[in-house]
């Protein structure tokens, strides 16, 4: 936890924790985008397009990564217009996986630009972790989104996730904003916005 948060992001999602229990639900994330150009790309991972049938196969192998609640989003991920997964496995293990999604700004709810693929919820199981398969996932999806025309890739990453921020400024990635998010009761989502 410590190596993916560093100690000030684990502090800030204790922190954040600690305010959803007294009803403050507040979420920091960083919008990144890149340009995409695929001219000289390696990738090390041989890959595939993943069906729910492969996740299913995981909950024999990993119940406790792929909870029913898991399994409940994922399901309904495949049946939402222009959402892809793919995966890298080593031996039947999942190794690591990411979305993209064509159509959507996942969580956000809004409609992408014509040009512009959607990257989100990438996992890398803890074991494989540390091996370059993170930044392989990143080119995958990339690859994929020029496949099906898109010349920009965007990217929400929670501010206190420090891995993940690394691995997409490593991969080319620009910071273009950071939302403060917060809502207090169930109450409306008011945000504040800092372009870059």
């Amino acid at each position: 936890m410590w190596r993916r948060y560093g100690a000030g992001g684990f502090a800030g999602k204790c922190l954040v924790k600690a305010l959803a229990i007294l009803g403050v639900r507040v979420r920091i994330s960083c919008h990144y985008a890149k340009r995409l150009d695929l001219t000289a790309v390696s990738i090390k991972s041989e890959y595939r397009e993943l069906d729910l049938e492969d996740f299913q196969t995981q909950i024999q192998i990993h119940p406790e990564r792929f909870t029913e609640e898991k399994m409940s989003r994922i399901k309904d991920a495949f049946g939402v217009e222009g959402n892809h997964a793919y995966g890298v496995y080593a031996g039947n293990v999942l190794a690591g996986y990411g979305w993209v999604s064509t159509v959507w700004m996942v969580n956000r709810g809004r409609r992408l630009k014509e040009n512009v693929g959607y990257l989100w919820d990438g996992y890398t199981h803890p074991a494989y972790r540390g091996r370059g398969l993170h930044g392989d996932l990143i080119r995958i999806r990339e690859r994929e989104l020029v496949r099906m025309g898109k010349s920009v890739a965007a990217v929400t990453v929670d501010f206190y996730n420090r891995a993940s921020k690394v691995g997409f400024e490593r991969a080319g990635y620009v910071l273009k904003s950071k939302v403060f998010s917060w809502s207090v009761g169930g109450g409306r989502v008011r945000s504040w916005v800092k372009k870059f």
